[in-house]
C-alpha cells in the first residue's frame, strides 16, 4: 500500500521550498513512521516533469503565444494526465520495490484548478462537478491515482504575485494574474469538495501564520496521524484536538 501525499498551491506559494525541506527532513530521519522500519523508502516527484515528451509539449505550449486559443481546457488536461502517467506506469512505483510514501509536488489538482479557471465563465457547483468529472474520467483512462491526502499551501494572493514578479521567465500560467486569482478561487472550491466529491483528505495551510519548519513539521506529523503510525518525532509535534483547529 503506497501513500500518496501531495502539495498543491499556486505558482509561488512556497511548494518546491517545503519539499525540499521535507524531502530533506525525511531521508535524514526516518523513524518518524516506526511501523514501516528503518528502511522505509519516501519517493519525491515534480509535476509536470518537463524531460518526457510529454512535459517537452507542455513546456512549449505554455509558451506559446497563442496558447488559450489552440489548447483548450479539456486537452490540457489530457495532456497532463499523460504526463503523470510517464510517471506512475514507467517507473519503479508499480515495481516490487516501490516506495512506502510518494509526496509530490502538483497532482491531479492543480490540473483540475488551473484548467477550470481558465474555462470558468459563470462558476455554479453543477458546472464544476461536470468539469471535475470529465477530468476523473480522464485520470482513470491514463490509470493514475489521486492523492488520498493533499496538502494545500494557502499563500495570501499578493505574496504569490510578488513572487511571480519577480522571476525573470513565466509561462502563460504565471504571467496571468487574472488567471492566478480564479485559480486562488477554484482551490478554495476544491477544498470544499474534497472528501465528499474525491474522497480525499485535504489540509489547509495558511503559510503566513507559521514558519517555513512549522510547515514541514506540521506536515510530517499530520502524514502520520493520518495512517495512524505510532509517531516518534518530538513531542511538540504530536497531534492534538487543539492543533487540529489551526489546520482544516
Amino acid at each position: 500500500n503506497v501513500l500518496y501525499v501531495a502539495l498543491e498551491g499556486l505558482d509561488g506559494a512556497g511548494k518546491q521550498t517545503t519539499r525540499e525541506l521535507l524531502e530533506s527532513r525525511l531521508k535524514k530521519d526516518t523513524t518518524y513512521f516506526k511501523n514501516y522500519g528503518s528502511n522505509i523508502e519516501v519517493e519525491f516527484q515534480d509535476f509536470p516533469m518537463y524531460h518526457t515528451k510529454s512535459g517537452k509539449m507542455i513546456k512549449e505550449l505554455l509558451q506559446h503565444e497563442h496558447y488559450d486559443e489552440i489548447m483548450s481546457p479539456e486537452a490540457m488536461s489530457t495532456l497532463f494526465a499523460l504526463n503523470r502517467s510517464d510517471y506512475f506506469h514507467y517507473s519503479k512505483v508499480l515495481n516490487e520495490s516501490k516506495p512506502d510514501i510518494i509526496i509530490s509536488d502538483r497532482s491531479f489538482f492543480s490540473n483540475l484548478a488551473y484548467q477550470y479557471a481558465r474555462k470558468l465563465v459563470n462558476n455554479s457547483q453543477t458546472e464544476f462537478d461536470k468539469f471535475a468529472n470529465e477530468l476523473l474520467k480522464i485520470e482513470e483512462i491514463a490509470g493514475n491515482p489521486i492523492p488520498s491526502q493533499v496538502f494545500w499551501l494557502r499563500t495570501p494572493m499578493d505574496i504569490n504575485l510578488a513572487r511571480l514578479r519577480e522571476r525573470k521567465e513565466t509561462d502563460k500560467h504565471e504571467s496571468s494574474e487574472n488567471l492566478q486569482r480564479l485559480v486562488y478561487m477554484v482551490y478554495g472550491i476544491i477544498a470544499d469538495n474534497a472528501k465528499s466529491m474525491f474522497g480525499v483528505n485535504w489540509v489547509t495551510i495558511p503559510t503566513e501564520l507559521f514558519t517555513k519548519e512549522q510547515v514541514v513539521d506540521n506536515i510530517v506529523k499530520r502524514i502520520d496521524f493520518q495512517r495512524g503510525w505510532n509517531y516518534s518525532g518530538p513531542p511538540h509535534l504530536r497531534w492534538t484536538a487543539e492543533s487540529n483547529k489551526q489546520w482544516r
